[in-house]
């Protein structure tokens, strides 16, 4: 008759208080390491070891209590472009999917932006005024890309020109090549 679970868990308590190691436990009542530790933390009443989280598990739980990316980036030894990433995935899991896109928008820009908004903190400029200046920097962003498409259709039209003046010079360097292969130039009444 084979053992049945709970004579195997009595077995391999025994064999460990008698002095045993665990690959004799093994050995003798063919189980497998893991099941032998999980008997013995049961039998002395220890708590199943947690496996450990993964970095951006960490990174998320220190960002949650409001610790700066700098800090994470020291704490968990990462790379800041990776806890940069981890962030933007945090935010937007957070709900917080408008400031996610407005961070992939201004990433170049990202230096002078955070320099902009310490200085709106540090001279408490009225919500009122923040909310003008971005208005503004819409309105200058909206004139730019205008310009920018502008600029774009006049270098097409001027291309167009030269093209058109290209064919207008060929065009009368023909008809002028004509008109002498025919020799109507000799009956212009000049002889």
């Amino acid at each position: 008759m084979l053992p049945t679970r709970e004579s195997k868990k009595e077995i391999v308590i025994e064999l460990y208080k008698d002095g045993a190691n665990i690959r004799d436990i093994a050995r003798k009542v063919h189980i497998s390491f893991s099941d032998i530790g999980k008997i013995l933390r049961e039998s002395t009443g220890q708590k199943e070891p947690k496996p450990e989280k993964s970095n951006t598990a960490k990174a998320f739980q220190l960002f949650s209590r409001g610790i700066s990316l700098t800090n994470v980036t020291i704490q968990l030894d990462l790379n800041p472009r990776e806890v940069e990433d981890m962030y933007t995935s945090f935010l937007g899991l957070q709900g917080l999917e408008t400031i996610v896109k407005f961070i992939e928008e201004i990433k170049e820009y990202k230096v002078d932006f955070l320099k902009y908004v310490d200085i709106c903190k540090n001279n408490k400029a009225e919500k009122q005024k923040i909310l003008q200046i971005f208005s503004i920097n819409k309105v200058t962003h909206h004139i730019e890309t205008r310009n920018s498409m502008l600029l774009s259709e006049f270098s097409a039209q001027h291309a167009k020109l030269d093209n058109l003046k290209r064919e207008i010079e060929k065009l009368k360097q023909e008809k002028a090549n004509e008109w002498y292969s025919t020799g109507a130039h000799l009956n212009n009444g000049n002889f």
